[in-house]
């Protein structure tokens, strides 16, 4: 073998020790959640959809949901502080904030930015960086791509390379999750310009909007299963918008449909083991599902009030209501159908 350079054998001294067997994997750590089953730390998200699609309103609730701890809809949070990069103009930003503070009925804690940081300039990036190593944000939100990345050829991966470093540098400084709103190209339903960005994303989300309700669409998952797409409402609230089915005045929120996986559950307990239940290890057999599918699917219908938890830490085990077994898959598909025909929002 030829005789190595310096730099090349010292190279080869930082990919020697950056080897893993399989006992190194476990130490490796999952990304945390920031919104349970959307997005998660350590990662790079998309949100994006044509103009009008209220991108920004919903982002807004996801900052501010996480900025406080609340939930989001189904999701749980970790609450942490978030960056929110606002550099689309601030003329209606207090309006936003005021009319999402008016139903949750708490204030936010998000820190807003208003300034169009060019994160692929090397002095912007450095000094953005620097900032978020001071504010130790869980999540920031870049609002929109396109303003912060002035003068890059969008349908070029090498261009959209340099956003993607660029972006790979602000997770790197507390693993945090970066969310990144873009607009969708005038033909299609992906992001505008190189596919770069469906190669790269942890989690990637689109918005439609009909005239009436907006739909979000989860189209990637890197690490885990996408989330079932969920149904909202455009509302006027004090001057503004809220998206319901995140909160209502009357405490109810609009539901997603129920999984295929949390259907099946449901009629297991409801027919083979409605006499006394069973465990989760045994619906888990039963189903042919991966663990994680059916946990997730369990905690669905127990906060749906659907099924009952009666075993213990140690030992779990469910079972249906006794004066509900007479209910069929069919009635529960209906109640949670993914077209909410019949349903308005709370005004």
């Amino acid at each position: 073998m030829a005789e190595m350079s310096e730099e090349a054998a010292a190279r080869l001294d930082v990919l020697r020790a950056a080897l893993l067997d399989s006992a190194s994997l476990d130490r490796i750590t999952a990304p945390a959640p920031v919104i349970d089953g959307l997005l998660y730390g350590d990662g790079i998200a998309w949100l994006y959809g044509k103009p009008g699609t209220y991108k920004s309103v919903l982002a807004l609730d996801w900052a501010c949901c996480v900025s406080v701890g609340l939930p989001w809809l189904e999701h749980e949070t970790a609450e942490g502080p978030v960056l929110y990069l606002y550099a689309e103009g601030i003329a209606g930003l207090k309006a936003r904030v005021r009319a999402w503070e008016a139903r949750a009925g708490c204030a936010s804690k998000v820190v807003f930015l208003p300034v169009a940081v060019q994160v692929t300039r090397p002095v912007d990036l450095e000094a953005f960086t620097a900032l978020v190593a001071e504010l130790k944000p869980s999540l920031i939100i870049l609002d929109t791509q396109a303003r912060v990345t002035v003068g890059i050829e969008e349908n070029s991966a090498m261009e959209m390379g340099r956003v993607v470093v660029a972006a790979s540098e602000i997770t790197k400084v507390g693993r945090a999750c970066l969310l990144l709103l873009h607009h969708e190209g005038r033909s299609g339903d992906n992001p505008r310009g190189s596919i770069a960005i469906e190669g790269t994303a942890a989690s990637l989300f689109r918005t439609e909007y009909d005239g009436e309700r907006v739909r979000l669409v989860n189209r990637r998952q890197r690490d885990t299963i996408e989330a079932d797409p969920i149904i909202l409402w455009p509302v006027p609230r004090d001057g503004s918008v809220v998206l319901s089915g995140l909160y209502s005045d009357s405490g109810i929120g609009v539901q997603a449909p129920l999984t295929p996986a949390a259907q099946e559950v449901l009629r297991l307990l409801g027919e083979e083991f409605s006499e006394y239940g069973a465990s989760a290890s045994v619906i888990i057999k039963a189903t042919g599902l991966a663990a994680s599918t059916i946990y997730k699917a369990l905690n669905v219908l127990v906060k749906r009030g659907l099924i009952l938890s009666t075993g213990t830490r140690a030992r779990s085990h469910y079972e249906r209501p006794k004066d509900d077994l007479l209910r069929s898959e069919s009635e529960y598909s209906d109640l949670f159908a993914s077209e909410y025909s019949d349903l308005r929002p709370p005004l």
